[in-house]
């Protein structure tokens, strides 16, 4: 999260938007990252593998994966194994777990 100007980098695929926090979300959303980034150093002090990363990119920047920005916004509380490589890694949340969070938040 881009702090001064609010704003979350996402990537899809390979588009790239920005996109504006309300300021009503703000200190949690700060916090709920701040716990992801707890997460993302123990799965990297546990040698885990990182984010899988589109082959062309994965590629060119083979560590990309590990790094924080890569990181998943809302992963997996567990892990799981990759059934195509067999790499044990950690997931992010299945898009409807985050879209019911995101309703009982709003209620």
């Amino acid at each position: 999260m881009n702090a001064p100007r609010a704003q979350l980098d996402q990537v899809h695929h390979v588009r790239r938007s920005l996109l504006r926090v309300p300021k009503s979300v703000r200190a949690a959303l700060g916090e709920h990252l701040a716990r992801v980034e707890m997460i993302h150093g123990a799965d990297r002090k546990a040698g885990l593998a990182g984010v899988h990363l589109p082959e062309a990119l994965a590629t060119k920047q083979p560590r990309a994966g590990l790094s924080l920005p890569w990181f998943w916004v809302f992963p997996s509380c567990g892990l799981s194994e990759d059934p195509r490589t067999g790499v044990v890694r950690r997931h992010h949340l299945h898009e409807i777990n985050v879209s019911r969070e995101l309703a009982r938040a709003a209620e």
